[in-house]
């Protein structure tokens, strides 16, 4: 029982240490205002330059018209709308088909060529015919909200990075999504010291989301663009670090009031896309997925088995302790909540959240070790196709 205190209080301390992590990125983490909420016209900066927008798409065909829509409905700033249908295998050609909007491009995507992840080598066919000073790359399950582009143009003016990366409104309905897709916001929040992704030139210290990149054109070409990347199955890690690695400036914002996104609809989707990209966004290291387990282990499961074993034991002792440190990650996850618009009162699972990002670890490099590799809309990648 002695040993078991001494691992409580070991965790206690770990815990306190992210949630001073946490609260400094509460308090540090930019935001894009929605200027559609402002009514001085003289706070609007003068818009300059021409944004292409890019959507990538492959089998969208329950999502495809509500992006297209969402930003066709954007104004005051000057852009051009790009969509490649990468070989779709559902309705998707259709829908695009029946567009008939002058304002909207739409490509057919190449064959997909050896050596290329199907994403990257759409967004590379997606820069070749895009002629905009900034390139904005979206995902199809993206929405951008009213007056969000002119507000990222404003930010982007402002700050200037070279890459501005945002993380969106996640919209989670059913009961998987409420629980895994805030564990998104869990890491990066606990984990990463958000103002130095901006403030220091270590490429370790970045971070960027594939669901809202938005580049100066003349520094995503200067560092390679997805050519550089094109087998990198988490090309949105790769290439903060890839900007990072050439003295550009890289932004990650709270995008909240300019976009949202549904990443899934269903537990499978959820199972497959977190499994696609868990072990190689650790590059391919079983080292650091060890130690995801051992932290999301440890520091987030154990202390309910420890809670329960005290309740049962009627040491008050390790109740207080186990209690404590149940209750902190679910004070963490309550911050982040109110932050980032996600389900409240899904914090008090935080412990089976964290359970599941381990199953998913795990399955992960089961499926890139052992199994067939990592499947996405109908293509599989090995792992030596994609390290």
């Amino acid at each position: 029982m002695l040993t078991e205190l001494y691992i409580n209080y070991g965790i206690l301390i770990f815990l306190i240490l992210i949630f001073i992590i946490n609260i400094i990125n509460i308090f540090s983490i930019k935001k894009i205002i929605n200027n559609c909420k402002v009514t001085d016209a003289d706070k609007l900066i003068n818009i300059k330059g021409k944004i292409s927008v890019l959507i990538p798409v492959r089998n969208e065909e329950n999502n495809i018209l509500k992006c297209l829509n969402s930003v066709l409905n954007q104004e005051g700033v000057e852009f051009e709308l790009i969509i490649l249908n990468d070989n779709s295998t559902d309705n998707t050609a259709n829908i695009l088909k029946n567009i008939s909007n002058q304002k909207v491009k739409i490509i057919h995507g190449k064959k997909l060529e050896q050596g290329w992840i199907g994403k990257n080598y759409a967004c590379h066919q997606l820069w070749e015919n895009s002629t905009g000073d900034y390139l904005l790359f979206i995902d199809a399950d993206t929405e951008m909200k009213s007056g969000g582009l002119r507000s990222v143009m404003d930010f982007i003016q402002k700050e200037k990075p070279d890459l501005l990366s945002l993380m969106p409104e996640e919209e989670t309905k059913t009961f998987w999504e409420k629980i895994i897709i805030p564990m998104l916001h869990f890491t990066f929040m606990n984990f990463l010291p958000i103002a130095l992704v901006e403030k220091t030139k270590s490429k370790k210290l970045s971070m960027s989301n594939g669901q809202f990149m938005l580049f100066k054109r003349e520094s995503y070409e200067n560092c390679g663009g997805h050519k550089k990347l094109k087998n990198k199955i988490v090309e949105d890690v790769w290439f903060g670090r890839l900007m990072k690695q050439n003295g550009m400036k890289v932004i990650m914002a709270n995008g909240i009031d300019v976009i949202k996104c549904r990443m899934y609809s269903n537990f499978r989707e959820i199972w497959e896309g977190f499994s696609k990209n868990l072990f190689p966004g650790l590059s391919f290291s079983v080292l650091s997925l060890i130690n995801i387990i051992l932290i999301f282990g440890g520091c987030f499961v154990l202390p309910v088995l420890f809670l329960l074993t005290g309740l049962i034991n009627g040491n008050s002792e390790l109740i207080l302790i186990s209690g404590i440190n149940v209750f902190i990650p679910v004070i963490i996850r309550f911050l982040q909540a109110l932050k980032f618009n996600l389900p409240l009162a899904y914090s008090f699972l935080n412990f089976i959240s964290c359970l599941m990002i381990i199953l998913i670890g795990l399955n992960s490099l089961r499926i890139l070790k052992f199994g067939k590799g990592s499947q996405w809309k109908g293509r599989i990648y090995q792992e030596n196709e994609i390290k």
